[in-house]
């Protein structure tokens, strides 16, 4: 008996991970995305695998001019500035 074995080579991109986790979630492939996209895909259910060697990338952080940062923000800066 032959069977025929059928190889479909698909690349969807997206600038949001969350939505790259989303087509992961629904089985088309998957994804490489930001520490934080992983820790939420693994709360929705998935899995994540970290990569080695590390990737560095940027994050960006945002505040109103006028505003003061709550304590978790404040916190939150000084994690992702620490090496």
């Amino acid at each position: 008996m032959r069977t025929e074995s059928t190889s479909i080579n698909m690349v969807a991109e997206t600038r949001w991970s969350i939505s790259a986790s989303d087509l992961v979630m629904n089985g088309v492939g998957l994804s490489v995305v930001d520490p934080f996209v992983a820790a939420e895909h693994v709360r929705r259910g998935g899995v994540s695998v970290r990569l080695k060697p590390t990737l560095n990338f940027d994050v960006d952080i945002i505040a109103h001019g006028n505003s003061r940062p709550s304590e978790a923000a404040r916190t939150l800066v000084k994690q992702l500035t620490q090496r």
